[in-house]
């Protein structure tokens, strides 16, 4: 009888045992695929979720966050540019996230917005 999975049925087993992933990869798609508003909305609740733990903004990164967060910092509306910058600056807890955050291109992003983005996103970015 296959009826013990317990109704994670086609989830990948770490989703069964760290089931705040889903809600991650489902915030990280709608970075990329979703409209402007569904984007900005994600970037609040990454900053939510990475709020919470620690552990939770290690996931974030390991499962792909900081591209599509560095991409709405750099072509949202003010609104998701500001809550992608928050989040990514949330995401800075510890030396390894930082190094991977560097590598991610976070510099580069963030000293184009403070020289040229708008003023509230300037401000989340400094």
């Amino acid at each position: 009888d296959d009826d013990d999975d317990d109704g994670y049925l086609g989830l990948p087993p770490i989703a069964s045992n760290e089931p705040i992933l889903c809600l991650i990869w489902e915030q990280v798609a709608k970075l990329h695929k979703g409209s402007p508003d569904a984007r900005a909305d994600a970037a609040a609740s990454l900053v939510t979720l990475a709020r919470d733990s620690d552990r939770n903004g290690k996931l974030i990164i390991e499962e792909g966050g900081v591209g599509p967060l560095l991409k709405l910092v750099k072509e949202g509306h003010v609104e998701g540019q500001e809550s992608a910058a928050h989040a990514i600056g949330l995401l800075g807890r510890d030396p390894e996230s930082v190094d991977q955050m560097l590598h991610a291109g976070v510099c580069s992003v963030f000293a184009k917005v403070l020289k040229e983005g708008p003023m509230k996103v300037q401000a989340m970015v400094a």
